[in-house]
């Protein structure tokens, strides 16, 4: 029974890890394509870094939800 349980948390375990590094990996894909994100807009002034900003959370929404 003892060998059981062990064997379970160590499963349990690993299952959890594995969750952990698929949340990583699609966080480390996010970040990577907001770093690649290029815009041809003119401007630089606070304003302009709003409206950047607000489109760069629109662009990372998902359609789908």
């Amino acid at each position: 029974m003892q060998v059981i349980t062990a064997v379970g948390s160590i499963a349990a375990l690993a299952l959890e890890n594995l969750r952990h590094w698929e949340r990583l990996k699609e966080e480390n894909q996010t970040l990577k394509a907001e770093v690649n994100l290029q815009h041809n807009m003119v401007g630089i002034g606070a304003r302009m870094k709003e409206v950047f900003e607000f489109v760069r959370r629109v662009a990372a929404t998902d359609p789908r939800c």
